[in-house]
């Protein structure tokens, strides 16, 4: 399993962009672990044939899109459960646990209903 402390945490839902993110960083600048959960909210034909009008998945610099089994966010804790394929494409475990503070906790919730679960 994959654990880290985010202390940069964003939620970015950018219509003008078709765009909407969740970053969860291990350091405030940003830096450190990184895990980015991406949604182009304006899928093309061409992304729908490629098999990328689904969420994307970004750890250091490997990329993978579409992918988690399950998530979960509570008591301070945000929980994703890969599949195997996910998990090799970005060299890491079948699970990411990684700690939030209270006051972020909703706003991951949200973040990740948008990204991973809302087409």
């Amino acid at each position: 399993m994959s654990t880290f402390a985010a202390h940069a945490v964003a939620f970015q839902n950018v219509p003008e962009l078709s765009l909407a993110a969740v970053i969860l960083a291990e350091n405030a600048d940003g830096s450190g672990a990184r895990l980015e959960v991406q949604r182009n909210l304006a899928p093309d034909e061409t992304d729908r044939m490629l098999g990328l009008a689904t969420y994307s998945l970004t750890w250091g610099t490997a990329n993978h899109y579409g992918g988690v089994e399950n998530w979960s966010v509570a008591d301070g804790t945000v929980n994703l459960v890969l599949n195997e394929a996910a998990a090799k494409a970005l060299g890491t475990e079948l699970a990411f646990r990684i700690t939030v503070s209270a006051e972020n906790e909703g706003m991951v919730q949200r973040g990740l209903t948008r990204v991973i679960d809302e087409a």
